[in-house]
Parts: structure tokens; sequence; C-alpha cells
């Protein structure tokens, strides 16, 4: 079968129609055959902080300890508190993935889906060379 009839079957595939729109799940299908990252020895580790930070922020307790001085400094208070308010009700985290990654000005740029009990959202990051998170950024699917 070519490529075109395999995409018409991708989008008639009844395990695609569930509540979630179906250009969203095709979207997520493609994002993971597509933007899968290459083998990487520290994207176990990135993910996992990832995961560390958006749990605590949920919680309302940033490790600092894991961000660079620029993105601490970007977490006041009331930022850490928005951040609490807008992300806790979407429930304990059920997945995440990278479907990006490069390497940009000696940074690493890393792009991560998570999806929760309460939703989807999108995290573009930026890694330090000794690891720290330089950049962590939240919005909706």
């Amino acid at each position: 079968m070519n490529g075109k009839w395999q995409c018409v079957n991708l989008l008639l595939c009844p395990k695609f129609l569930d509540h979630r729109s179906t250009s969203d799940k095709v979207t997520a299908e493609i994002e993971a055959l597509l933007f899968a990252p290459a083998a990487d020895s520290s994207a176990s580790l990135a993910l996992n902080k990832v995961r560390a930070l958006f749990v605590q922020l949920q919680a309302g307790s940033p490790d600092r300890g894991m961000m660079s001085e620029g993105l601490s400094g970007h977490f006041s208070d009331q930022v850490v508190a928005d951040f609490a308010a807008s992300l806790k009700p979407m429930g304990e985290v059920e997945n995440i993935v990278e479907t990006r990654s490069d390497r940009r000005g000696g940074l690493v740029y890393r792009f991560f889906r998570i999806k929760t009990a309460g939703g989807t959202v999108r995290v573009p990051t930026y890694f330090t060379p000794d690891g720290k998170l330089d950049q962590f950024i939240v919005y909706p699917r």
C-alpha cells in the first residue's frame, strides 16, 4: 500500500474516534513517528527533570536547584502560584513524550508533550550544558 492510502486508513481507523478530536489524535501519532528523538544519553534525564518540575509546579514548590539562575529568577512567588493554580487541576501526569530536540547556541532545545488526566500541554524547554533547565514554558495543546 502506498503512503497516501496508509494516511487515509489512519484517518478512518475507528480507534481514533472517541472523546478527543480526530485531528489531535492523528497529530499525536504522526509526531510520535516523525519527531521521535534520536538516541541521546541525556534524553532520559531531561524527561525526568521536566516531569519533576511539572509536578513540583502543580504543587507550588519548584526545585530551583534544577534551574539556571535566569529561570529561577523568573519563578517569583506570584508566577509559581499562577502555575500551581493552572496546572494542579489538570491532575496526575499520565504520559510525557519528547517530540523534538536540537542544539542551539550552546543550549539543548527539547520539546515535550505532557498528557494529564485533565488534558494535554506542550512544554518547550532549553537545557544548559550542565543539565539545568533554562526555559520552561507550558501552553495548551
